[in-house]
């Protein structure tokens, strides 16, 4: 992010961090949402959708060239991805028996914590070979690739357990 916002949104490092505030944002809005209506809506689906949601605003974000529009944008960014964590966190400890919880939990941090400096590091390593924005979109190509990768399973599991 602050190669894209010094590079190809020109700001300097107050708005930089604005607009990394646009992201807390949208995560805050995402937030309080899901603690008010949130129990009402089906999890699985809602997660898919905000990790979704996280790559089409993604890829908008990177073909921008609008600071204004990047905040808004952003904000979506912040939006999709709290739906999608705070959700795919409370499926997990909803779904693993009481006693196996701290160990699930365990490796999901493990697991997250590990991926996002070495996507960070991988990020990088592509963007010095192409540009930021392809990155950007690169990254988000595979984030919803997976999700949809993941949809098809899940649907192909549930459909095999109505049999």
């Amino acid at each position: 992010m602050p190669a894209f916002a010094r590079d190809i949104l020109r700001v300097d490092e107050l708005r930089y961090g604005i607009l990394m505030a646009s992201c807390g944002c949208g995560a805050l809005t995402g937030a309080l949402w899901l603690a008010t209506v949130g129990h009402r809506l089906p999890k699985n689906k809602l997660a898919f959708r905000g990790v979704l949601l996280l790559s089409v605003m993604l890829i908008l974000f990177a073909v921008n060239r609008n600071y204004y529009l990047a905040l808004l944008l952003f904000a979506g960014v912040g939006l999709g991805g709290i739906l999608f964590f705070a959700l795919c966190n409370t499926l997990i400890q909803t779904s693993v028996p009481d006693h196996m919880r701290g160990r699930v939990m365990g490796i999901w941090t493990l697991v997250f914590g590990a991926m996002i400096p070495l996507g960070n590091l991988e990020a990088g390593s592509l963007a010095s070979l192409v540009d930021v924005p392809l990155t950007l979109i690169i990254g988000a190509l595979i984030c919803a690739a997976a999700t949809l990768v993941a949809m098809t399973i899940l649907r192909r599991r549930d459909a095999a357990e109505e049999l």
